[in-house]
């Protein structure tokens, strides 16, 4: 009996230490994400739009509005995701930090 409770504890153990590493890996290849753009004269909406479509991050605003009043051309190959957001983000003001699976946005 004994050695069936334990051989039960140690397999839930063992999965719930795969559930956990497969979150990490998970969130380390989202920071890493790598983005394909060429736009010209799209709005920021509309490149936002396609990068979340390539990448599965959620934009969520902080004081960003009229984002369709903003124009952005811009051709990148194979971008880290960051390196494409300093491009389409500074030349408005709009500050922004990557957490998980979300980019957060804000005037600064």
């Amino acid at each position: 009996m004994k050695k069936t409770v334990f051989h039960k504890i140690r397999r839930l153990f063992r999965f719930t230490l795969l559930v956990c590493l497969s979150l990490g890996i998970l969130s380390a290849k989202a920071q890493t994400a790598r983005v394909t753009l060429k736009v010209q004269n799209a709005s920021l909406g509309q490149v936002m739009d396609e990068i979340k479509n390539q990448t599965r991050y959620l934009f969520i605003n902080q004081d960003v509005k009229d984002l369709n009043n903003h124009k952005v051309s811009l051709n990148v190959s194979d971008k880290a995701i960051a390196e494409v957001l300093d491009q389409i983000f500074t030349p408005f003001n709009i500050g922004y930090r990557i957490e998980k699976t979300s980019i957060t946005r804000w005037l600064n």
